[in-house]
């Protein structure tokens, strides 16, 4: 009981650094999707590597698992730019299809 309230906890802590966020464009480096849940088949959690450009010019690469619907998951290819949301070392996505996991 005490994880489960934990990790809502997280979630929602995500979700205001989100707001804070600001928007720019990343390249996708790598995708490796997660195995597939037996309790969710629609969705699956990906570890994506981006390239993004912080605001002194220089490229950092970043990394972020997302929980992501598997009919977005298939739009994530590497080499293809994405709009995100970046907090720190948070990548968020701008689509609803998926969240930032901790």
């Amino acid at each position: 009981m005490n994880r489960d309230v934990a990790e809502r906890q997280k979630l929602k802590d995500l979700e205001e650094l989100k707001k804070k966020a600001q928007f720019r464009e990343a390249r996708i480096i790598s995708v490796r999707p997660e195995g597939q849940s037996n309790t969710s088949p629609a969705n699956r959690f990906v570890n994506l590597r981006f390239e993004i450009m912080d605001n002194s010019g220089e490229f950092k690469m970043l990394s972020a698992r997302w929980y992501v619907d598997t009919y977005y998951l298939s739009q994530l290819q590497p080499d293809s730019n994405v709009q995100v949301k970046v907090y720190d070392e948070y990548v968020f996505p701008v689509m609803d299809e998926a969240k930032l996991y901790p």
